[in-house]
């Protein structure tokens, strides 16, 4: 089976009604999983591509978090949030995947380690090179999924993506698709040519959102509820 996780990033702009959402529509199209951020604001702003008030305004609160991963239960699924500061570690031990099995829980929880390229680089990392990627980048590392591979948007004229993901399957014999790409192909491609185990997708309500007059790019590449719909058809 393929899980295909549901990215909200920053799309709720701060809004808890927003997030919820997001969330409740994310379910509905298909997602086995909600995935959201979890930071302080002045550890991601440094790289982020919005305004520092964009990342304030957008920090939830640890007790927010938890509300979130309430909700997604509530509704039939399930949430977790990427780290990126510590302040945010004790959610950790909330992060339990209630909808799947044992089995299922069991093997997300203690398998490799999901490696977020923010460099373009598109290389396929090892678990062996984790501490050597956090010293020469801020991308970051989440201990319960498989380890995947990161495409990513370009922010240049065409809004192309250089994406090869057969690089992946000469190297791995399984993996799954961290998505930053436009449109959901890339996604299709990963789970019929290569067999991906798991799918990583932005998620938006709508697209080209801006602050203060700049495009929050997550919302670009990131998948409408009827393109992920599409999506979660095409791979189930």
């Amino acid at each position: 089976m393929t899980i295909l996780i549901s990215e909200i990033s920053n799309c709720h702009m701060g809004s808890m009604t927003k997030a919820k959402q997001l969330i409740k529509a994310a379910h509905e199209s298909g997602a086995d999983l909600i995935k959201g951020q979890a930071f302080v604001y002045a550890d991601v702003a440094k790289y982020g591509s919005m305004p520092i008030e964009f990342y304030k305004q957008c920090q939830l609160n640890v007790w927010e978090c938890e509300e979130l991963i309430d909700y997604a239960r509530s509704i039939g699924s399930d949430m977790f949030f990427s780290i990126f500061s510590k302040e945010f570690e004790i959610i950790e031990s909330m992060q339990n995947y209630s909808k799947f099995s044992a089995a299922q829980t069991k093997e997300l929880q203690t398998s490799k380690t999901k490696i977020c390229d923010s460099d373009k680089d598109n290389i396929f990392m090892s678990v062996n090179d984790v501490n050597s990627f956090r010293e020469k980048s801020h991308g970051y590392y989440f201990e319960k999924t498989k380890l995947m591979y990161a495409t990513d948007y370009m922010e240049d004229d065409t809004h192309k993506v250089v994406t090869n993901v057969a690089l992946i399957a000469e190297q791995a014999a399984t993996y799954g698709l961290s998505d930053h790409s436009l449109g959901i192909d890339n996604c299709i491609d990963a789970v019929i040519d290569f067999d991906a185990e798991i799918i990583e997708k932005h998620f938006t309500l709508e697209k080209n959102v801006t602050f203060k007059g700049k495009i929050f790019r997550d919302t670009v590449h990131g998948a409408t509820p009827k393109e992920f719909e599409q999506l979660a058809k095409a791979i189930k």
